[in-house]
């Protein structure tokens, strides 16, 4: 009769020593589990969803207008782009505190933990770096901009467009150093354990 191999009671149905689990962080985020896909949006990626939606929504209409009804609407396209721009930056936000901007981390992977927590300290300082530099001449744009009135909608400045820029970067600084201060944290205690 065929028995099933014993398994050491340190590990788990994984197969992960659970040991020396503890000491060891993980190299990147794993895959959201069902409790983290079932959790409420947040308030950020609510207004992104709005805004898609209205982003189609004129395309729509401006589409239908032009090619069924012979009257195209004149601001569906500078409305579109004013929306796209609050978008993505908003979107970036988003990704940056979840961690999924596009990274090639293919060598990063393979490095030590202390090594790879190192990098990603390094990473978040730059990019802080980055958002202090785009707040800085987002708000010189910005200023240009409410001197310019967008044509197809009078009561509109591109600077409100402009406007984007510095507060995006600007939210997008906060979160990265809140990353950062995690990403300390998560170096100190590895360079301790390593210690010992």
């Amino acid at each position: 009769m065929c028995t099933a191999p014993e398994i050491p009671s340190t590990y788990t149905s994984e197969g992960i020593d659970i040991s020396t689990a503890s000491t060891e962080l993980p190299h990147h985020h794993t895959n959201p589990t069902l409790a983290t896909a079932l959790t409420p949006p947040t308030n950020k990626t609510i207004t992104v969803t709005i805004t898609l939606a209205a982003i189609a929504a004129i395309l729509f209409a401006a589409v239908t207008s032009r090619y069924f009804l012979n009257n195209p609407i004149t601001w569906a396209e500078d409305a579109t782009c004013f929306l796209l721009v609050w978008m993505v930056l908003a979107g970036s936000v988003v990704a940056m505190r979840k961690r999924d901007h596009v990274a090639i981390d293919m060598l990063v992977e393979k490095l030590p933990a202390t090594v790879h927590q190192f990098l990603k300290i390094a990473v978040s300082l730059t990019i802080i770096y980055v958002c202090w530099f785009m707040v800085w001449y987002g708000i010189s744009f910005t200023r240009m901009g409410m001197q310019r009135i967008i044509p197809s909608m009078d009561w509109l400045k591109f600077g409100y467009s402009y406007l984007a820029l510095p507060v995006g970067f600007c939210l997008l600084g906060i979160v990265c150093l809140e990353l950062l201060v995690k990403d300390m944290i998560d170096f100190k205690k590895l360079v301790s354990r390593s210690a010992q």
